[in-house]
C-alpha cells in the first residue's frame, strides 16, 4: 500500500523514536526504532496482516496487532529476540508464523485455528491459554522444552507431533479433546497425569516415552494407533473400557503393569504387550476368534 502521511516522535528512551505511518487504506502503523535504526517494536492497525513481513528480523521485541484476526505465513519466524505479542482479537495463525522466536506467554482467547509449526522450537515459551481453540495442526509446539502450561478447553483435535518433546508439562487436562494424531505428546519424560475424558481415537505413538506416567484411564477411547505407550516403563494400571481396536506395539516395554480393564477385542498386531504381562491380561479380554487362533496371542510375543 501507498504511505500517505509519516510522522516521527521520540520515544521515552535516549535515541529511540517512534515511526507512525498511514496507510492509503487509512491504516496506522507504526515502528519503534533505536539509536542504531534498528526496528525493535510493531504496531498494526490491519484485521489481517501480510505474511513473510518480518521473517529473520534479529533486532524486533514486541508486536501490538489490536485488530488482527489472522497472521500471514512466517511472519515473524526466526525473529530472535521477539518476547511480546499481544493480539486480543486474533482467530488465526498461518504455518511457521512464530517459529524460533522468544516468546515466553501467550495469551490468545478469541485464536480458533493453529496452522502447522506455528511456534515451533519457541524454547522460551512457558504457558499457553487458547480459550476458543478448536484445532492445532501438526507440530504446532513440537519442541518447546521451558512448556509448563497449556490451558485449551475448547480443543478437539491436536495434530501429529504437536507437543513432541516438551519435557516441562506434568499433567494433561484436555476435558474436550476427542482425536490425537501421531506422536501428538511423544517423549513428554515429566507427564505424570492424564485427564482426557472424551477421548475416542489416538494415532501412533502418542504418549510414548512418558516414563513417569504411572495409569492410563481413557473411557471413551476406541481406538489406539501403533505404539501409543510404547517405551513408559512405570504404567501400573490400564483402564480402557470402550477399547475397540488395538494395533502394535501399544503398551511395548511398559513392564510394571498390574490391572488391566478392557473389552474383549480383536488386537490387529503384534507385540501390544510384552509376554510377562499374560497374567495380569486376562484371557477373557480377548475376543474368542483371538484366543481359538493363538493360546498365547501375538500381542503377547517377545
Amino acid at each position: 500500500e501507498k504511505i500517505v502521511e509519516m510522522d516521527v516522535k521520540n520515544a521515552g528512551q535516549k535515541g529511540t523514536r517512534i515511526v507512525s505511518v498511514k496507510t492509503e487504506s487509512g491504516y496506522f502503523l507504526k515502528f519503534v526504532v533505536n539509536e542504531k535504526g534498528q526496528m525493535i517494536g510493531y504496531y498494526d492497525e490491519r484485521e489481517e496482516v501480510p505474511a513473510k513481513l518480518f521473517e529473520r528480523n534479529c533486532y524486533l521485541e514486541c508486536i501490538a496487532l489490536p485488530n488482527a484476526k489472522i497472521i500471514g505465513e512466517s511472519n515473524f519466524k526466526e525473529t530472535p529476540n521477539l518476547t511480546k505479542l499481544f493480539a486480543p482479537n486474533l482467530e488465526k495463525i498461518e504455518e511457521h508464523c512464530f517459529k524460533k522466536t522468544k516468546l515466553q506467554h501467550l495469551d490468545l482467547p478469541k485464536l480458533v485455528e493453529l496452522d502447522q509449526q506455528s511456534f515451533s522450537h519457541a524454547n522460551s515459551l512457558q504457558t499457553i491459554n487458547f480459550l476458543s481453540l478448536k484445532s492445532m495442526h501438526r507440530m504446532c509446539f513440537q519442541k518447546t522444552k521451558a512448556l509448563k502450561s497449556i490451558n485449551m478447553p475448547e480443543v478437539r483435535s491436536i495434530g501429529g507431533g504437536c507437543f513432541e518433546v516438551a519435557p516441562q508439562i506434568t499433567n494433561l487436562n484436555l476435558e474436550n479433546l476427542e482425536e490425537l494424531w501421531g506422536g501428538s505428546f511423544g517423549n513428554m519424560i515429566n507427564l505424570e497425569t492424564l485427564n482426557l475424558p472424551n477421548l475416542r481415537g489416538m494415532g501412533y505413538e502418542c504418549f510414548s516415552g512418558s516414563v513417569k506416567l504411572e495409569k492410563v484411564f481413557l473411557p471413551k477411547l476406541e481406538g489406539m494407533g501403533p505404539a501409543g505407550f510404547k517405551n513408559c516403563p512405570n504404567i501400573k494400571e490400564v483402564d480402557l473400557p470402550k477399547l475397540k481396536r488395538m494395533r502394535s506395539y501399544c503398551f511395548y516395554d511398559s513392564g510394571k503393569i498390574e490391572k488391566i480393564n478392557m473389552p474383549p477385542l480383536d488386537i490387529k498386531g503384534t507385540k501390544c504387550f510384552r509376554r510377562y504381562h499374560l497374567n495380569t491380561l486376562h484371557k477373557t479380554y480377548l475376543s474368542k476368534k483371538h484366543r481359538k487362533r493363538n493360546p498365547v496371542p501375538q500381542c503377547f510375543r517377545p
